[in-house]
């Protein structure tokens, strides 16, 4: 046996041992023993690993004396065979018990491999409060209290829906110096110890996820959380619009959004010779109950800049998030004053040609001159 092949064994045997004591972890195995017996695996294992090695390479010492293989089996080698199969053993039960712990398992990895002589807390003072969007303008609400704790060992069987952008803050006490491990699904989650000794980690939740939190071998926090998007808000119209007797566009259009919205428009757009226009004509907001309402708004255009012309138009609403639900557009044209008077009837005509043709300007100051001589 070469020296080479002694030290992958050596190695190959520490992983092993390392191997079953993270799946002992997995399984959450530690939590129903006492925690004395966990320091005393560990010494063992330490101890394992170091009667092996030193096992092996004083066995390796001796084959330079021996030649026959007789003599080398009466060393006390292992056969590799039963340290292979024994490394796919743990390796099975390492794939179990992720398939069993399912998200988590940096926070559980990483408590298993925290040694300590000291008894760690079996119960816990938590806070977890829930702050909503602020879009929503609501106050923060109590998931978990430390008024109704201690906890130890606390598994939310009931799924928590939240809106998107809520913020999560976890506030951990007297956890006797062991610091907590939280992960959301299998990202671990950084937290800050305060002056008190207070541990704060907060969170953004934009997805769905699963909180885990581990404080030593006893004490083990889940809850599920699914996020609900804000959706962007959706605009239709009734009807098209028409115009009313005093000449006023009446408006006819169902408003959904699932949280408020925060601005409504019309937008009217007129295609130039140097390119498109846009005006906006900001409509009333209104609450918008059971996430669905139909309104009706009249709006005046006769003194628009563009009255006469044809456009486009179409209703926009805003979110609080920024996005924009846009209805289909339509045609209009736009209704204008109609004038007896001739002085009356040139000015509106100087004004359409500025609107069609603004780059000639000297045309149209010529004629504004002609009529005021």
């Amino acid at each position: 046996m070469s020296k080479t092949k002694t030290l992958f064994r050596i190695v190959q045997y520490a992983l092993v041992i390392f191997g079953a004591y993270v799946s002992a972890s997995l399984f959450e195995v530690w939590a129903y023993l006492p925690y004395w017996l966990k320091n005393i695996a560990l010494v063992g294992c330490l101890s394992a690993v170091y009667w092996n090695t030193r096992k092996n390479l004083r066995a390796y010492s001796r084959l330079k004396h021996y030649q026959s293989p007789a003599e080398v089996k009466l060393l006390g080698l292992q056969p590799a065979w039963k340290l292979h199969a024994l490394s796919f053993a743990v390796l099975g039960g390492l794939i179990l018990g992720v398939s069993y712990t399912e998200s988590g398992i940096p926070g559980r990895i990483l408590q298993a491999m925290t040694f300590s002589l000291k008894q760690p807390p079996t119960e816990i003072l938590l806070n977890l409060t829930i702050t909503p969007p602020s879009y929503l303008n609501q106050q923060e609400v109590f998931l978990l209290s430390e008024k109704e704790g201690p906890y130890g060992r606390y598994d939310g069987n009931d799924i928590i829906f939240l809106p998107e952008g809520s913020i999560l803050t976890i506030e951990i006490k007297n956890t006797e110096d062991f610091s907590p491990f939280i992960s959301l699904g299998n990202s671990l989650g950084r937290s800050y110890k305060t002056s008190k000794g207070v541990y704060l980690s907060k969170h953004i939740l934009n997805e769905e996820t699963t909180l885990d939190i581990r404080v030593g071998p006893y004490v083990s926090i889940r809850q599920a959380f699914e996020v609900i998007p804000d959706e962007a808000p959706r605009v239709a119209l009734v009807a098209k619009p028409t115009l009313t007797k005093r000449k006023s566009y009446e408006l006819k259009y169902t408003l959904w959004d699932d949280h408020g919205v925060e601005e409504v428009f019309l937008e009217l757009s007129r295609r130039g010779i140097t390119g498109t226009e846009t005006e906006v004509i900001f409509l009333p907001v209104f609450v918008v109950p059971d996430g669905q309402i139909t309104l009706t708004y009249h709006t005046n255009l006769l003194s628009h800049p563009w009255a006469g012309s044809t456009v486009s138009a179409v209703i926009k609403a805003v979110d609080s998030l920024g996005q924009i639900g846009t209805g289909e557009p339509v045609i209009l044209l736009l209704p204008e004053k109609s004038f007896q008077n001739p002085v009356a009837q040139t000015l509106v005509s100087i004004r359409k040609a500025l609107l069609i043709t603004p780059g000639r300007k000297s045309a149209q100051i010529q004629r504004l001159n002609i009529l005021t001589n």
